[in-house]
């Protein structure tokens, strides 16, 4: 049994999507299509229709009626293209879209599906995100980097044969995005020890037990193999499935992830191709990992001063710089506005942190440990890490830096050095961390 058939076991939904893992996985879906009325919009790109074409053939789909929307290359998921898309849709009364492709298709099929009000299913060609099984949509919106609240496929046919030859740095993304999940669990169970936010542990155990089966399979899944391939498919299903019925990114998105977002919201990256969402996750990571191991040293070794930490939070002005979005300034402005920074908040939250430093590196030191080695590993597969390689503009992507804890209205480890008065330490260590990710050398 896969882990998102046991975590749907656990945790069912009232609309499960039907996934299909399975080497005839694309003649299934085809032969679902042949005949079907009314007729189907299916979204692919140049690329996406040569690794398919042999399977999902465009000219038997045309004849049965359905229509064929051949995307630009690579293409951008914009708000405008996803509304062209559900025009197009609607002119033809179409009841279904079918995305074949990675995540940007995925995403478009299922905004534009969403607009639409129809259905949406998808064929996945590589297990690049977990955006397939998930409730959102990446899309830029006037320009800037959106996740839409849409909804999710209602099938996901996954076919080996095509998985397998998914290009590598698509298949790179997708682990380095799974790594993520050993920051974002101990983040998530920390806050619910602390600030009394809602904690699920099964859903902590699925997101990085899948993550782990995955990081374990490392050769394998680079190989291609068919256990690989299901092995990938099945660890970013379950973490999109983990966030659809909890309505939530927690147990999958933290420090690393509001980071990684930041860069792609102000489109800081200069190489295009690898500007994807997993490979900023594990570059972001890198750097968090690095602070974190700092800033544990550092509340186990040190006194803290909760009077600073309040004077901090109660005095906290909106950061700002004159190139940055209004997107972002006003995400600022209303991420800050939601925090507890009141005195008697600070005073709750400290009154659980002050005797919990020991347990604190013991909540995060093993899931540390994975996320390093995982890290290391797909960094000597090829994944880039250093940020220069990913040509981050510097000098702005330090502003996310610095300003990560205030990016989202999300209880982290650096919120809680906060608490405890080591925001300037704290603010030193991830700029050494930031600073030496711009070098060559791995974790």
């Amino acid at each position: 049994m896969t882990n998102y058939e046991r975590y749907l076991d656990s945790k069912p939904l009232k609309e499960p999507p039907l996934i299909l893992i399975a080497s005839d996985a694309a003649d299934r879906l085809q032969a679902e299509l042949s005949g079907k009325e009314p007729a189907a919009l299916i979204l692919m790109d140049p690329d996406t229709a040569a690794a398919v074409s042999d399977l999902l053939n465009p000219e038997v789909l045309r004849a049965y009626g359905h229509r064929i929307r051949m995307l630009p290359r690579n293409p951008l998921p914009t708000l405008e293209l996803v509304k062209e898309i559900a025009a197009e849709a609607k002119e033809h009364k179409l009841d279904l879209i079918v995305g074949a492709g990675s995540g940007v298709i995925s995403d478009c099929a299922k905004q534009a599906a969403c607009e639409a009000g129809i259905r949406n299913w998808c064929l996945m060609t590589a297990a690049s995100v977990d955006a397939f099984t998930s409730g959102t949509a990446a899309i830029r919106v006037e320009g800037y980097h959106e996740s839409l609240p849409t909804r999710a496929a209602e099938r996901i046919y996954c076919d080996i044969r095509v998985l397998s030859k998914a290009p590598r740095r698509l298949t790179l993304a997708g682990l380095g995005d799974l790594a993520g999940k050993f920051i974002a669990v101990p983040d998530w169970q920390m806050s619910s020890m602390i600030t009394g936010e809602f904690f699920d542990p099964v859903a902590a155990e699925f997101a990085v037990g899948s993550a782990t089966l995955a990081l374990n399979d490392l050769e394998s899944i680079l190989s291609g193999s068919e256990s690989g391939c299901v092995n990938a498919a099945d660890a970013v299903l379950t973490s999109g499935l983990i966030m659809q019925s909890l309505q939530s990114s927690r147990p999958a998105s933290s420090t690393e992830h509001i980071l990684a977002h930041f860069w792609e919201v102000e489109q800081l990256v200069g190489n295009r191709e690898w500007d994807l969402h997993g490979v900023l996750v594990a570059a972001a990571s890198r750097i968090v990992i690095r602070a974190y191991r700092e800033i544990l040293s550092l509340i186990v070794a040190d006194s803290p001063d909760p009077g600073r930490g309040e004077h901090l939070f109660s005095a906290a002005a909106v950061p700002d710089a004159s190139w940055i979005s209004e997107k972002t300034r006003a995400k600022l402005q209303r991420e800050i506005k939601a925090r507890d920074n009141s005195p008697e908040g600070h005073k709750r939250r400290m009154e659980k942190l002050l005797p919990m430093a020991e347990e604190l590196v013991k909540l995060y030191v093993d899931y540390l440990d994975t996320a390093e080695k995982g890290l290391t590993e797909l960094g000597e597969a090829g994944l880039p890490l250093d940020l220069g390689s990913l040509g981050i503009d510097k000098e702005r992507g330090r502003f996310g830096v610095n300003n990560i804890r205030f990016l989202r209205n999300r209880y982290t480890l650096l919120d809680a050095a906060r608490d405890m008065g080591y925001d300037r330490e704290a603010e030193e260590i991830l700029n050494r961390a930031y600073e030496s990710c711009f070098q060559q050398n791995l974790l």
